[in-house]
Order: structure tokens, then C-alpha cells, then sequence
């Protein structure tokens, strides 16, 4: 299936949760909305800075228009220092933008239809502190292709990749039967297609007989004979 995440842009607090699992999202809508003290203090900050630079430059251009009582050389300095400060405003107003474009993007829109696949959203983010960087939530498009990811166990790997070589390498695919944890009662099926190349510690007890190695494989499902259909299910196979 088609996920879609989404990431902390910056450091900050999570301040608003509008939407829960299972819910249908459309392109753009608010998911979440996220806050900075850091940028909002940035923020404040520039905009000090830019209201003493306008009226020095206020000051100065008044002085400069006096002009008979200034000598050139004071009108040098003057001229050289509204110079400086022009330079400086243009900077601080750059600044000012990328501030503006940070704090726009703490705003969390959906960038794709979808259904929310993160589960206890509100207990787990609304008002916690977020990195840049962490995974948010999880979207997924409900319509595209299902698949299953497998856990194979070292051990059994390469009686799997044989006979996966063995059906036209995987386009038959192999047979599967699964459970999902939600209904253990009601057989699955489905068709292994890829299997990974290299092998991975699982989480499972170091004392199996695979010793915590697996090998993950991909089958395809038909989605419409699931009991439930929810991205992240847990299956036994």
C-alpha cells in the first residue's frame, strides 16, 4: 500500500491534533499544527532589529536633507552609514522571509488524499515535544495495491527462494496463508512475489531456531477479502 509520512520540519511543541486513525484526509487539509518558541523568539527578535534600523534611517535621512548645516565630511559619514543600514535592512528582511517560511511549514497539510494509519495520535503528540525529523503521522491510499511483509526465518529462507525460483521467478508468486491478530479465526490468502536478499535481527528470542535472523519477503493481496483493512495489521503466516 501507498504510504505517505510526514516529519517534524523543526524542533517544537505540538499544539493542535485534527485528525485520528481511520479518518479520511483530501489534499491540503490541516493534520496537524505544530509551534516554536525558538522561532517565534527569532521572530520577535528581526522585527525589533528591522523597527531600530528604520528609524535610524529615518534619523539619518533627515539630518542628510539639512544639508547647509553639515559638513562634507559629516555628510560622508551619514551617507556611509545609511548605506550600512540599507545593506543590513535587506539582510534582516531575508531573514525575516526564511522565519516566515519556517513557521508556515510547522503548519502539517496533507500532500495527498488518504486515510490516517497512526493510531492514539492525540494521546501520543497533542502538547509533547517534537525533533526535527520525527515521524508525525502516516497517511495511506487506501485504493493502491496491499501488500504483505513477511518475516522468514534464516533457516527456512532458502526453501522459499527456491521454490520462488522454481514458479517462474515469483510471477506465479508462492502460496501464503495468513491471519490477521484482529480475526486469528479466518485464513488468508496471498502470493509471496519478492523475497529480500539479506538477512535481518528480528525482535524474536535469540534461542529459536532462526536465532533472531529473518529474511522479509513481499506478497500480494486482494485487499476487498480482507476482514479488515488497516496499513500496519499484524498477520501470523
Amino acid at each position: 500500500v501507498q504510504k505517505i509520512p510526514y516529519y517534524a520540519p523543526h524542533d517544537g511543541v505540538v499544539r493542535e491534533v485534527h485528525i485520528a486513525e481511520g479518518d479520511s484526509v483530501q489534499q491540503g487539509q490541516v493534520l496537524l499544527q505544530l509551534v516554536s518558541h525558538k522561532l517565534s523568539t527569532q521572530l520577535d527578535a528581526l522585527n525589533g532589529e528591522l523597527r531600530l534600523n528604520k528609524d535610524r534611517r529615518t534619523q539619518l535621512i533627515d539630518l542628510l536633507n539639512r544639508g547647509t548645516e553639515l559638513r562634507q565630511i559629516e555628510r560622508d559619514q551619514l551617507e556611509g552609514e545609511l548605506q550600512l543600514l540599507q545593506i543590513q535592512q535587506q539582510t534582516k528582511q531575508q531573514e525575516l522571509q526564511v522565519i516566515h517560511k519556517q513557521l508556515q511549514e510547522m503548519r502539517i497539510e496533507a500532500i495527498g488524499n488518504g486515510v490516517v494509519s497512526t493510531w492514539d495520535l492525540s494521546n501520543r503528540l497533542l502538547n509533547r515535544p517534537v525533533i526535527a525529523g520525527d515521524l508525525l503521522v502516516t497517511t495511506y491510499v487506501p485504493e493502491g495495491s496491499w501488500k504483505l511483509q513477511l518475516s522468514i526465518p534464516d533457516y527456512r529462507a532458502g526453501i522459499v527462494a527456491s521454490r520462488l525460483a522454481e514458479l517462474d521467478n515469483g510471477k506465479q508468486g508462492v502460496p501464503v496463508r495468513f491471519s490477521l491478530s484482529s480475526h486469528p479465526d479466518q485464513l488468508q490468502e496471498a502470493a509471496l512475489i519478492h523475497l529480500g536478499s539479506r538477512t535481518i535481527r528480528s525482535r524474536s528470542d535469540a534461542s529459536s531456531p532462526d536465532n533472531g535472523s529473518v529474511v522479509i519477503g513481499e506478497a500480494m493481496l486482494d485487499v476487498e477479502k480482507l476482514p479488515l483493512a488497516k496499513d500496519g495489521a499484524i498477520a501470523r503466516a
